[in-house]
């Protein structure tokens, strides 16, 4: 079996067990010692194969970080190498809008003050104006 053929089934096997992005499978070949040549052949056939998807990837991401706001989730597959236009097509598709409220909710409910809540979901991604917006709707009387 010739390197390459060797790389495909290796990166195969992990692929299986844990979804990358075409950005880190290339990494994670350059670390297996291929060559440039070697890998970019490797990436296509797989790529080809249907399993290296980078839209799935993002969409499939998006999804399973349902508490992250859209900043966060942009932030994070662009840092796993996901082109922008891919990550605004999962966001649109996957993102739901109504979790930060959801959470607003529950943490009121928890006793939680709107300060803390307010800190929690700009650290999660969601920009400040969208939740201080989504704070002074989801008060009594704040619409």
């Amino acid at each position: 079996m010739g390197k390459q053929a060797e790389l495909e089934k290796k990166l195969s096997a992990l692929l299986e067990r844990w979804p990358k992005t075409v950005r880190e499978a290339y990494q994670w070949l350059e670390k297996q010692g291929a060559g440039e040549q070697d890998a970019g052949q490797v990436i296509d056939l797989l790529v080809e194969a249907g399993a290296l998807d980078d839209v799935l990837y993002a969409r499939l991401f998006v999804e399973g970080h349902g508490g992250w706001g859209p900043l966060r989730l942009r932030q994070e597959l662009r840092r796993r190498g996901i082109p922008d236009t891919e990550i605004s097509e999962a966001i649109e598709e996957a993102h739901d809008p109504g979790v930060m409220g959801e959470m607003i909710r529950d943490w009121r409910m928890a006793g939680i003050d709107d300060r803390r809540i307010a800190g929690r979901l700009i650290r999660r991604g969601f920009s400040p104006a969208e939740v201080f917006g989504a704070l002074r709707l989801s008060c009594p009387g704040g619409k």
